[in-house]
């Protein structure tokens, strides 16, 4: 079980690496080829093309944006992985930060197949517009 903890531990460091290295296709390749992906009970996103897609829409939306991994669970296939980030709205130039988690589904190769990400929508929209005052 340490084993597979420290893959899974292996795994999520090159995920954040991937996100702070702003590279949506780096992101994507942690996941398999058919995986699902939702945000928020969202609809589902398929495939890698489409998490590509969602991840530079962030890039897009926070270009300086720094992600960071906060805690860690892992037990059989199933992981927990809590998340912070920080970055500037290029909409308003406000800055922002989200935490949130995700959980994950890893197949043996430690490449995540289902997703189901979570956070705050409400606190991240009243950042963005300057209602709320992050640390």
């Amino acid at each position: 079980m340490l084993k597979q903890f420290e893959n899974s531990r292996a795994m999520s460091a090159g995920y954040c690496a991937a996100w702070n290295a702003h590279a949506p296709m780096v992101v994507a390749a942690h996941f398999t080829d058919d995986a699902r992906m939702q945000v928020n009970k969202g609809d589902l996103i398929l495939g890698r093309d489409a998490i590509a897609q969602v991840a530079a829409g962030f890039f897009d939306d926070f270009p300086d944006l720094q992600f960071q991994m906060t805690d860690l669970r892992s037990g059989g296939a199933r992981t927990l992985f809590k998340w912070s980030w920080v970055g500037t709205s290029r909409q308003t130039g406000n800055r922002c930060r989200l935490t949130g988690w995700d959980e994950w589904l890893l197949t043996s190769d430690h490449l995540i197949e289902q997703a189901h990400c979570w956070f705050d929508t409400k606190d991240i929209v009243r950042q963005i517009a300057g209602k709320a005052r992050i640390s």
